[in-house]
């Protein structure tokens, strides 16, 4: 985006922390770490080497007879679309959930329902059939089923809600080198229901500054006002902040050509004046605010 307007903050800080850190508003937080000690003057190679032999036998006997042929039946119901007989299969076998399917890029029968866009009950069978661990499980990308639904489906929240009421760690514990789920939401062209969403359950430290200044961008741009005013309210600097493109919210605004009527100021401000009490008011009973 090319303008004429360069605003300057007069507030320095650090894009890369975390926005409530930066401009202070959350609550305390208590962190208790467990300690482990890996020590042991008893023990010998020996013992070590039997620990790990009896560990593997285990792992084998629990995994038992026809895992592979319980694998593959399960991948040929999936990969046929034969979702009525995949699902009953599951149902028999929860070791199923697991399988890999043997197209790159490997992924579970949950990322390959979303490919291959399946109706939302599908979805919602699957994931209850799933253990919560298995929702964490990513391609070769590193990208969960969640990923792939927000990137292909975001128009699916019933879908998302399901997967995140199972497991809510998928959203509030994004590794710090990962895009919040937010912030990919509230690009995609249907994905504003899903953005507040997944905004109603984000942890601000998960958003570091230019990323919360980028939601506004973007809620500029595409005129999303929920997630805007609740973030100006909180933390009203990150309008003249840097966002993860180098704009400032506030120029992408005023370069927002529907803002403005025709023969009049006031358009986008008007919404988003308007707009704010009922906005905080949705957040106040996602209990965010």
């Amino acid at each position: 985006m090319t303008t004429s307007v360069i605003l300057t903050s007069k507030f320095s800080f650090s894009a890369n922390k975390p926005v409530c850190h930066v401009y202070p508003t959350p609550p305390d937080h208590d962190a208790t770490l467990g300690s482990v000690n890996l020590s042991d003057e008893d023990s010998s190679d020996e013992d070590f080497e039997a620990t790990l032999e009896s560990a593997m036998e285990e792992a084998l006997s629990t995994r038992g007879a026809g895992h592979d042929e319980i694998q593959e039946t399960f991948v040929k119901y999936v990969k046929s679309n034969d979702w009525d007989n995949a699902i009953n299969f599951l149902r028999q076998h929860p070791q199923a959930a697991t399988a890999t399917i043997p197209d790159w890029p490997y992924t579970t029968a949950l990322h390959y329902a979303i490919k291959e866009r399946c109706s939302v009950r599908i979805i919602q069978q699957l994931v209850e059939l799933m253990d919560n661990e298995h929702l964490e499980i990513t391609d070769l990308f590193g990208c969960t089923a969640l990923d792939w639904l927000i990137n292909d489906c975001p128009e699916w929240v019933e879908a998302a809600e399901c997967i995140v009421k199972k497991n809510l760690n998928i959203v509030t514990s994004v590794p710090s080198n990962r895009v919040p789920l937010v912030l990919v939401a509230q690009g995609m062209a249907k994905g504003e229901r899903l953005a507040r969403f997944l905004y109603s359950l984000t942890p601000h430290e998960q958003l570091n500054v230019s990323q919360a200044a980028h939601l506004i961008s973007l809620g500029f741009h595409l005129e999303r006002l929920d997630i805007v005013w609740d973030l100006i309210q909180r933390y009203p600097k990150l309008v003249i902040t840097k966002d993860l493109d180098k704009n400032i919210p506030l120029v992408t605004l005023a370069s927002n050509g529907s803002a403005f009527k025709s023969g009049s100021r006031l358009n986008l401000w008007e919404k988003l004046i308007y707009h704010g009490p009922s906005s905080l008011g949705m957040f106040k009973n996602a209990g965010t605010v």
